[in-house]
């Protein structure tokens, strides 16, 4: 991801956007960990004295988690791709003609 950014802004925003980028990875880590959670401790069942996530607890998470994946896939096939550009030869490189 930061070689997608450094490509895609000016020299002199490269700080900014790959603080910009870190910053979102941090919201989307503690994001997602607090959705997990919250799904987690609401779905529970008890065994015994004990109450632990139940399986549709854990279900529910995994297909949240599954969800965001495919979103994640989506965004991916948005980023423009680049051609590479055709190869010249350099004309200093080329042997000149006797």
């Amino acid at each position: 991801m930061p070689a997608l950014i450094m490509d895609a802004v000016p020299v002199g925003l490269s700080a900014a956007a790959n603080g910009l980028n870190s910053l979102m990875r941090a919201v989307g880590t503690a994001l997602s960990s607090s959705v997990t959670a919250v799904v987690l401790a609401g779905l529970t069942a008890g065994v015994g004295s004990a109450v632990l996530p139940s399986a549709a607890g854990i279900q529910v998470a995994l297909l949240i988690s599954a969800g965001a994946s495919i979103v994640g896939l989506g965004v991916t096939l948005l980023i423009p791709r680049r051609v590479a550009a055709a190869s010249v030869p350099d004309a200093a490189l080329t042997p000149a003609a006797p």
